[in-house]
């Protein structure tokens, strides 16, 4: 009886010892793949900063004004530029056609 209870009591200590291992590796194994994915954020995050950069300078006036300048333009005469009145369309005769086009009896007919 002692004999079967040291067996069954060693078994379960093999078998707490195993859990604890595998326990072990599954926190290596996960601690790894955060390090993994913190070092891919920190690249992304530098190259996104990059083009931010990047994009910022193409967008700068200056600079704007030198790539048009290597092509070729050049600015307008103060004369050849014409300036419209500032005329909104009227919301009533635009919105009129949108209710035509989008009413069930107008769709309907058709």
């Amino acid at each position: 009886m002692i004999k079967k209870a040291a067996f069954w009591w060693m078994l379960y200590a093999g078998f707490c010892v195993l859990l604890l291992v595998s326990e072990r590796v599954q926190s290596a194994r996960s601690g790894l793949a955060v390090t993994r994915m913190e070092r891919t954020l920190k690249i992304k995050e530098t190259r996104n900063s990059h083009i931010k950069f990047q994009l910022d300078t193409l967008k700068s006036p200056a600079q704007l004004e030198v790539a048009a300048r290597a092509r070729g333009l050049t600015a307008p005469d103060p004369d050849a530029v014409v300036t419209l009145p500032d005329v909104a369309p009227s919301a009533h005769v635009s919105s009129r056609w949108m209710a035509r086009l989008f009413s069930r009896e107008e769709t309907a007919r058709r």
